[in-house]
């Protein structure tokens, strides 16, 4: 039951675990959901809204949160993709969401290296700001 491999697929690649899945449309993966977990897609809609709700959807109103994701990775689209105040965001690219928290190889593409900095960047001045109040 682990569909993890569905994650960096869509219908534009060629990846092999979506090919005549017939995995094109919302209402296929709500079917699948629903296959799968016993979920129905009008029970997945009102959980999804009552999320939003709950933390505020794209509308989010915080500080000291950092957005970081991988431009091959499909959930970048539920997150914040431009800085805000007190929240920055950036795009990696290249790689698929939190590609940057595995350990570090020395075959690592240099944006990883590059977002790597940058969080601990953040985490620093965050950590240095909570020492100061």
């Amino acid at each position: 039951r682990n569909l993890g491999f569905f994650q960096t697929c869509d219908e534009y690649t060629q990846c092999p675990f979506v090919q005549g899945l017939g995995l094109d449309s919302l209402d296929s993966y709500y079917k699948l959901c629903e296959m799968a977990f016993g979920i129905a897609g009008n029970a997945t809609e009102a959980r999804i809204e009552a999320t939003n709700q709950a933390y505020g959807g794209l509308g989010i109103e915080a500080t000291r949160v950092l957005f970081v994701n991988g431009d091959i990775d499909p959930w970048h689209a539920l997150s914040p993709l431009t800085p805000r105040p007190g929240m920055p965001a950036f795009v990696v690219k290249g790689v698929s969401h939190h590609f940057w928290t595995h350990p570090v190889r020395p075959t690592d593409a240099p944006e990883v290296n590059k977002a790597r900095l940058r969080i601990g960047m953040a985490v620093e001045r965050w950590l240095a700001v909570a020492a100061d109040e």
